[in-house]
């Protein structure tokens, strides 16, 4: 009796709110990622899917980011990184700088779509006390009341139980409810029924996430890795390891490819299986991108307007 019901005939107001409100829409990507993605909206269930070592955590920071500067609250939760390791990948993403002066190397896009370099030298990090408290003042000014906090858990051992409890004691104490929550990743929590065999396991807790979503008016992000990949870069998220059942929550998949060469030029390719609302896309978005100043966006491009013989393109 508590689910309100829609009478499709007769409840013109829903129709109108469904196609003319802008409230459900959480945040968006910069650049061409909001043209593949389209808005993250309240409900959303993110998967990033990517191999080994592809640079998914720098992800889950872009996404973070990215809510924060639009007014959002995110919460974060690691399973990966003790506390100091977290705050250093976070700020690091923050300043855009290396942690002590150096010369790097910075891609761009040239107005015909090639991929140029710029020599640029980058002052650290600064660590004293005052100038940390005031770039957190100044960021605090610009964020438009968002914020990201984030939660170390143990590797093993946290349950979604666990994860709701810590939620609700910051919504009764603090009254304070994040719009954007991250799991970082949710293939180490554990599952409420562990005698379930462990592909069982993995579908409960994944649908525990975008449960979680539904019920708190939020989205939820968390990045997975894919169990193949061939020589060019090329994953699907057929490929995902563990249980392809976690992807049938999903409602937008964010699939990182990149070749070796890439990796070497800070080059990254984005596609993406599921756009709500609209037609999928074969074209991949060309993302630049700088990890040694833990920065994986730079800029972006469809690479089909891109002119470089340093990115990769898939025949067919």
């Amino acid at each position: 009796a508590d689910v309100p019901m829609v009478d499709l005939l007769r409840d013109a107001a829903t129709i109108q709110e469904a196609y003319t409100t802008e409230d459900e829409i959480i945040f968006r990507m910069p650049g061409c990622l909001d043209q593949l993605l389209g808005p993250i909206i309240r409900g959303d269930f993110i998967g990033i899917l990517a191999p080994q070592k592809r640079g998914k955590s720098f992800w889950v920071d872009l996404f973070s980011m990215s809510a924060m500067f639009q007014g959002r609250k995110v919460l974060i939760l690691d399973f990966e990184l003790v506390k100091l390791q977290k705050a250093r990948r976070l700020w690091g993403h923050l300043q855009g700088r290396p942690r002590t002066e150096k010369q790097v190397s910075i891609p761009g896009f040239s107005n015909t779509g090639e991929i140029v370099f710029q020599e640029r030298v980058l002052p650290g990090i600064r660590t004293d006390l005052q100038a940390i408290e005031e770039f957190q003042k100044g960021v605090r000014r610009t964020s438009q009341g968002g914020s990201v906090r984030f939660l170390n858990f143990p590797t093993f051992g946290t349950t979604m139980r666990d994860v709701r409890a810590r939620i609700r004691a910051l919504r009764v104490i603090e009254g304070w409810e994040p719009d954007l929550i991250v799991f970082d990743s949710l293939d180490y929590v554990e599952p409420e029924n562990k005698r379930q065999e462990a592909r069982d396991q993995l579908h409960e807790v994944w649908g525990h996430a975008r449960g979680l979503a539904q019920e708190l008016n939020c989205a939820v992000l968390s990045p997975s890795h894919t169990g193949r990949q061939t020589s060019k870069g090329e994953g699907t998220d057929a490929d995902v390891s563990g249980d392809i059942r976690k992807l049938w929550k999903v409602t937008k998949s964010v699939l990182l490819n990149q070749t070796t060469v890439e990796k070497q030029w800070g080059i990254m390719r984005v596609s993406s299986g599921t756009n709500r609302d609209e037609a999928t896309t074969d074209d991949q978005v060309v993302v630049l991108q700088h990890l040694g100043i833990n920065r994986p966006y730079l800029d972006s491009r469809w690479l089909s307007q891109v002119r470089s013989d340093l990115v990769y393109r898939p025949k067919g």
